[in-house]
């Protein structure tokens, strides 16, 4: 019980830390660009997708929230949604949230995150392989099930989620929402367009908060 009420408490600061000063706008949207400087990640649209408009969080389940989304886009054809979640790991709050809780390690957040979020009755957890986290340039990531019960967007009823992780950088997430019906649809995609966040050289990071 204990241990549950920690991960708990580190994935609601994940939260606040990346919701601090979000307002979702995907026309514009300044915000998503802010945190993509602040989590060192170049972001390419996949091709086929549009993005569209949402300024509401979203609970997968009664009792769990999500970080808010910077950044949602839709392929209407294939009906699929991809929403975006960023985490910076170096943030002008990490200090002051180590005076207050001094075992808090901000390089571990992600595997709460994927702990609290992940459906393990349906899909098993599984590590991203060397090649792909070479091919966005983490140095850890993991694929898993999110546990869901309710709609995304009023339509979308599962979700996959790649997380990925760069240590003393930051986390993303990558949330592919889609209908039973796509279930294999939804892994080509993924397969494909798992590049669409990629870490930078660290030359390139210039970090504003």
């Amino acid at each position: 019980m204990e241990k549950s009420l920690k991960t708990a408490s580190l994935i609601l600061l994940s939260i606040f830390i990346s919701c601090s000063t979000l307002t979702v706008n995907a026309q514009s949207n300044p915000a998503f660009d802010s945190y993509l400087a602040n989590t060192n990640l170049k972001f390419q649209m996949p091709a086929g997708y549009n993005q569209i408009s949402t300024k509401e969080s979203f609970s997968p389940t009664l009792r769990k929230i999500m970080s808010l989304m910077f950044s949602v886009v839709e392929n209407k054809q294939k009906d699929i949604a991809i929403g975006i979640i960023l985490i910076p790991v170096r943030t002008a709050f990490d200090k002051n949230l180590k005076g207050m809780f001094p075992n808090i390690d901000a390089n571990q957040s992600y595997l709460n995150i994927v702990k609290y979020q992940a459906d393990t009755s349906t899909f098993k957890v599984q590590p991203l392989g060397d090649h792909e986290l070479k091919k966005v340039n983490a140095d850890a990531g993991f694929r898993y099930q999110l546990d869901m019960n309710r709609l995304f967007l009023q339509k979308y009823s599962l979700c996959k989620v790649i997380i990925i992780h760069k240590k003393d950088i930051g986390d993303a997430e990558i949330c592919y929402f889609y209908n039973p019906e796509h279930e294999e649809l939804v892994k080509k995609e993924m397969s494909e367009t798992a590049n669409i966040l990629t870490f930078q050289d660290i030359s390139q990071f210039k970090p504003t908060m």
